[in-house]
C-alpha cells in the first residue's frame, strides 16, 4: 500500500514544483518507506511508499525498460511472478524488481489490455511520455481507492480525498446528494464523493486522459462473472478449494513480516493455517471485549483453536474509547465519514498488527463468497417469490432494509426544503451490479454480489485501507481473490448456501483433524461482539452537542425536531449523524 497523487496541467504551462511539496505533505501518512516524485513537461507524479515487496529496489515512481513510461501505484499485483513469462525477452532481461514493475512492463507492451490479468488490490497511474497520455486504473473490487478532479484545465488524482483537499484548497464544495445518501444508505453512490468536484474512479474502470487533444476515454475491465467464460461446467468442490489455495498463496506474497487477525472462527482459521503451512507468522492477534473477558465467546474460541494449532495468540483487550479518543481516530485515520463504528475495534487490531508486521491477513469476505450469512438461506427459502425491494425491506440486515426504505429515512431526518433541492438517486443499488443478471434467476447470488461489490466497498475496503495504512499495515484477505470469487459464484445456489451447514466447503479443510469439532456453532460476529448501541447511548450527550452545534443544523439539512428526539432514533442513525458532523468540522 502506498499513497499516490499527481497533477496534469491541460490548459498550458509546465507542472508546478509547488505541487511536490503539497503532495509530499498530504500523502506522507500513507507511506513511510520512501517518497518519490517525477516531473516532466506538464505532469507531476508523486508517491509515499509503504514497501511490502522488493523493499529497497522498487522505489517509486517506476520507469519501464525503455524509459517511455512512468508509473505510481498503490497496492500489489499478487500474481506478478506468473505474468513475467508474458514479457518480451527484451523487457524480461531488463526487468527491475517488484510486482508493479511487471505490471508497468506489460502495460508498456500491451496497453490497457494488460490490466485484465492483474490479480490483487491495486490503483495505478501510468504516464506515456511519447503520447502525452495519462492512464488510471483500479482493481475490480475497489480494494484500493483512487479519486480525481477534472475541470478541463487541470486533472488531479490522489489516493485520498483529503490529499486532493490539500492541493485544491478553496475550489471544492460539498455534494448535498452524498450527504443524504450517507445518512440514508451509509455510503456515497456511483462515482460520487463528499465533494461535487471530486469523483471516485469506479472499481474495474480504466480512465485515459490525452493531453494533446484533451480527450477522455473510459473502458471497463471484463467483469468477474466473465472470468470463467469458456468453461462449460460449474466448478466442483475440489476446484474451488484449489482456487482457495491459490488465493492463500497470493496473499502471502510479501517481503515484510505477516500477522494474522484471528477470531477462532472458520474464516480466520483457514487463513492462519495456510500462512503457517507456508511461512513464518509474526503474530496471531485476537481483539476481545475488555468489558467482560470471562464471558467473551470469541476469546474462548480463539484460545481453544490456537492450542490445537500450536500457536501463541497476542490478546488485545478492546475497551470502547472516550468521545475525544473516538474523534481522534476519525480525524486522523479516515479520509471520509464512516457509516459504522466498527472502525474503532479495527483500529485496535491494526495498531497491534503494526507493532509486529507490515501486512495483516484476515478472513473478511468469506461469508459473502461462501454464503455464510444467515440472510442468504432466508432468501433461498423465499424461492424467488418476492421482488428485490420486498426481500430487502423484509431483511433484518440493516444494509439491505435501509437500501429498500432509504427515502423514508431521509424524509424522517432531512428538512423538506433541503431534500427538495437535492437530486436523489433513483436506484439505491447503483445498478448495474456485477452478477446483476442473476437478480431474477438467482436472487441469492445477486444478494451475495450486492454485498461484496457494493455494500463492502465504502466502509470496509475504504476505511480498512485508510485506517490500516495510518497504523502501518496493509490489510489483505484471500477471499477477495477474483478467481476464487468467480469460481465460488459459478456454483449452483444449492452448492453455495446450506442453512444446515454454513460454509460447509470451508469446513472440509479440517475434516478428519482435531480442529473439525471447533466449527460446529456459529461464531459471534464482530458487529454484535462489542456493545456499540449501549456505548452510543452513553455518549449521546456528546454526540447530541456536536450534531446540534454543528454544520448539519447550520446548513438547514436536519428536519425541525430531529435534534430534541435524537435519543429516539436507532443507534446507527445516531452514529451517522455524529460521524458526518465530525467529518464536516474536522
Amino acid at each position: 500500500m502506498c499513497g499516490i497523487g499527481g497533477v496534469l496541467t491541460i490548459g498550458g504551462g509546465e507542472a508546478s514544483g509547488a505541487n511536490s511539496a503539497l503532495f509530499e505533505h498530504a500523502l506522507g501518512h500513507r507511506g513511510r518507506s520512501g517518497r518519490g516524485s517525477y516531473t516532466g513537461g506538464r505532469i507531476s507524479m508523486h508517491c509515499a511508499r509503504h514497501a511490502v515487496i522488493a523493499l529497497a529496489e522498487a522505489e517509486q515512481p517506476l520507469h519501464d525498460a525503455t524509459g517511455g513510461f512512468v508509473m505510481v501505484g498503490n497496492g500489489e499485483v499478487l500474481n506478478h511472478r506468473d505474468l513475467i513469462p508474458r514479457l518480451t525477452p527484451e523487457r524480461r532481461d531488463r526487468l527491475r524488481p517488484g510486482d508493479l514493475q511487471v505490471a508497468l512492463e506489460l502495460f508498456a507492451a500491451h496497453g490497457p489490455a494488460a490490466f485484465e490479468d492483474l490479480r490483487g488490490p491495486f490503483a495505478l497511474a501510468v504516464w506515456d511520455r511519447a503520447r502525452e497520455r495519462l492512464t488510471l486504473v483500479r482493481d475490480r473490487l475497489g480494494e484500493r481507492p483512487l479519486y480525481y478532479f477534472d475541470d478541463g484545465a487541470e486533472f488531479v488524482f490522489a489516493s485520498e480525498v483529503r490529499c486532493l483537499e490539500a492541493v485544491l484548497r478553496g475550489r471544492l464544495t460539498h455534494d448535498d446528494t452524498s450527504l443524504l445518501t450517507f445518512l440514508g444508505l451509509g455510503r456515497c453512490t456511483g462515482a460520487r464523493t463528499m465533494y461535487r468536484e471530486i469523483k471516485a474512479l469506479p472499481p474495474g474502470e480504466v480512465l485515459r486522459v490525452d493531453l494533446r487533444d484533451g480527450a477522455r476515454a473510459r473502458r471497463r475491465l471484463s467483469p468477474v462473472s466473465g472470468l470463467r467464460d469458456g468453461l462449460a461446467d460449474p466448478p466442483g468442490d475440489a476446484e474451488v478449494l484449489d482456487l482457495l489455495d491459490q488465493a492463500c498463496r497470493r496473499v502471502l506474497v510479501a517481503d515484510r513480516p505477516l500477522a494474522v487477525g484471528f477470531s477462532g472462527g472458520i474464516d480466520s482459521t483457514v487463513v492462519l493455517k495456510a500462512a503457517m503451512d507456508r511461512t513464518d507468522v509474526a503474530a496471531v492477534i485476537t481483539v476481545f471485549s475488555a468489558a467482560d473477558p470471562d464471558e467473551d465467546e470469541n476469546l474462548r474460541r480463539a484460545r481453544a483453536v490456537a492450542r490445537l494449532l500450536g500457536v501463541e495468540v497476542t490478546e488485545v483487550p478492546f475497551a470502547l474509547p472516550s468521545f475525544d479518543a473516538t474523534l481522534d481516530v476519525l480525524h486522523t485515520t479516515l479520509d471520509q465519514p464512516c457509516a459504522e463504528p466498527l472502525v474503532l475495534h479495527n483500529d485496535a487490531l491494526h495498531t497491534a498488527a503494526g507493532a509486529h508486521a507490515g501486512v495483516l491477513l484476515g478472513g473478511h469476505g468469506a461469508d459473502e463468497v461462501f454464503g455464510g450469512y444467515a440472510r442468504y438461506p432466508v432468501l433461498l427459502a423465499d424461492g424467488g417469490r418476492s421482488a428485490t425491494r420486498a426481500w430487502m425491506a423484509a431483511s433484518p440486515w440493516e444494509r439491505w432494509n435501509r437500501a429498500a426504505g432509504w427515502p423514508r429515512l431521509v424524509a424522517e431526518l432531512v428538512s423538506p426544503e433541503f431534500a427538495a433541492a437535492v437530486d436523489l438517486p433513483e436506484d439505491a443499488l447503483d445498478r448495474p451490479v456485477p452478477y446483476g443478471s442473476a437478480e431474477d434467476t438467482d436472487p441469492v447470488l445477486f444478494g451475495q454480489a450486492l454485498d461484496l461489490f457494493r455494500l463492502m466497498a465504502y466502509d470496509n475496503f475504504r476505511a480498512t485501507d485508510e485506517n490500516g495504512i495510518v497504523r502501518g499495515v496493509e490489510v489483505r484477505s484471500p477471499f477477495f481473490d477474483l478467481d476464487l470469487i468467480a469460481g465460488a459464484f459459478a456454483r449452483p445456489v444449492g452448492r453455495r448456501v446450506d442453512a444446515a451447514n454454513p460454509k460447509g466447503l470451508l469446513k472440509r479443510r479440517f475434516e478428519g483433524t482435531p480442529l473439525a469439532p471447533a466449527f460446529g456453532a456459529r461464531k459471534v460476529g464482530f458487529d454484535d461482539h462489542f456493545p456499540y448501541p449501549a456505548w452510543i447511548s452513553g455518549n449521546l450527550p456528546h454526540f447530541s452537542e456536536m450534531i446540534a452545534e454543528g454544520p448539519l443544523v447550520k446548513m438547514g439539512l436536519l428536519r425541525d425536531g430531529v435534534v430534541p428526539r435524537l435519543s429516539e432514533l436507532d443507534w446507527r442513525s445516531q452514529w451517522r449523524l455524529f460521524a458526518l458532523s465530525a467529518w464536516l468540522t474536522r
